[in-house]
């Protein structure tokens, strides 16, 4: 492993314990998370983090074999979700975004 892939991983490991409040070791384990330490992470509020897990837009774990389900999160799936999609989508948003002046919201041309 190179310098700079060992500094990378250390500095996501410090801004994991960060986000999570807690030391965690550097072993392969991750600890899952609920949804408020995960709304935390995404900057979303913790209603819209379980909105798009109950949709199935962002990597979500469910706990439970009723309909109200628990959620928990792998902060590293939120992470490589976040840059994949992200990217993709401002790509695809700034080639098909137009400006147009004067229409209304409502209808109007």
């Amino acid at each position: 492993m190179n310098s700079l892939n060992s500094q990378s991983t250390s500095s996501e490991i410090n801004f994991l314990q960060e986000c999570l409040g807690t030391e965690i070791s550097r072993t392969p384990f991750e600890p899952f998370v609920d949804a408020d330490k995960a709304a935390q992470f995404l900057s979303l509020s913790r209603k819209h983090v379980l909105k798009l897990a109950v949709r199935g837009l962002i990597p979500a774990h469910p706990l439970g074999l009723g309909e109200r389900k628990t959620w928990r999160f792998l902060l590293s799936e939120l992470r490589d979700w976040m840059l994949s999609n992200g990217s993709s989508r401002s790509a695809k948003a700034g080639s098909s975004r137009t400006i147009s002046g004067g229409g209304s919201r409502k209808g109007g041309q």
